[in-house]
């Protein structure tokens, strides 16, 4: 009964994590890119781009794969006026040109689609390119790893605080690294477990190689709340800055697997 209840509250909280267009982000999906925050390994910052393409898949033993991909261009490397570049090629699949019925909006020239893209191999992206925008045909690739799954622990078991976290996943020999983390949310909490009781929201990750498993230490887990909920994660990706001189533009695929689990002590 536990676990059946924790997966049904999951779904709420990855609808209440992560919603809106964001920078990092993939445009509405249900997670936010905290833990890649000056991650250089997964994401490239500090050149100055005129848009983006990515490609996104999140997975959760339950839940299953979901996929987003897509991006949006500007007419400068501010993002202040979005432009449209022709069709886009994001992972091997083409998203035609949106129709501008809105020029001042920043949503109207999203591209997006939720078909599934190529992880695993070498993906094709690019743009073919809209003269009147100043947007010009685009083609590069990128390896982009597997995506990724925990196998261990099943999700909804308890994890003591009092022990360290063995977290095993699917491996890509071809990756040097993933991300491993956990977050423990407040405002989950508060819904789902006691709203009367504070809940501090806390969050730690650490870049560790992609051989299939790791352990969060107990010193980390130590900061959890007996009957609660921790959410586990594992996430890995690749990125690259591509285009014209005149028209650069931001590449990056990755894939998160994200868990709930109890705490016990």
């Amino acid at each position: 009964m536990k676990q059946l209840f924790l997966t049904s509250v999951w779904f709420v909280f990855l609808a209440l994590s992560g919603c809106g267009e964001s920078r990092t982000g993939p445009g509405s999906g249900g997670i936010d890119l905290w833990p890649f925050d000056n991650m250089s390994g997964f994401f490239k910052y500090g050149n100055a781009t005129k848009g983006r393409i990515y490609i996104y898949a999140q997975t959760s033993q339950r839940g299953g794969t979901s996929y987003e991909l897509g991006g949006q261009l500007f007419s400068s490397t501010d993002h202040s006026t979005p432009v449209i570049g022709g069709d886009m090629i994001a992972g091997g699949v083409t998203i035609a040109e949106p129709l501008v019925t809105d020029p001042s909006s920043h949503y109207t020239e999203l591209y997006r689609s939720f078909k599934r893209p190529n992880f695993g191999s070498v993906a094709v992206f690019g743009l073919t390119g809209n003269s009147s925008y100043g947007v010009p045909a685009i083609t590069d690739s990128l390896y982009i790893p597997s995506v990724v799954t925990i196998s261990s622990p099943v999700q909804g078991t308890d994890v003591s605080k009092s022990q360290g976290l063995a977290v095993v996943w699917n491996m890509d020999g071809l990756n040097d690294s993933v991300l491993v983390g956990i977050e423990y949310n407040a405002s989950l909490n508060e819904l789902v477990v006691d709203s009367t009781l504070a809940y501090p929201n806390y969050r730690w990750w650490t870049l560790t190689n992609d051989d299939g498993s790791f352990t969060i230490p107990s010193s980390v887990m130590a900061n959890l709340n007996v009957g609660t909920i921790v959410k586990v994660l594992v996430a890995r990706g690749r990125s690259k800055w591509s285009g014209a001189t005149s028209y650069p533009i931001d590449l990056y695929g990755y894939s998160i697997a994200e868990e709930g689990y109890w705490v016990i002590q």
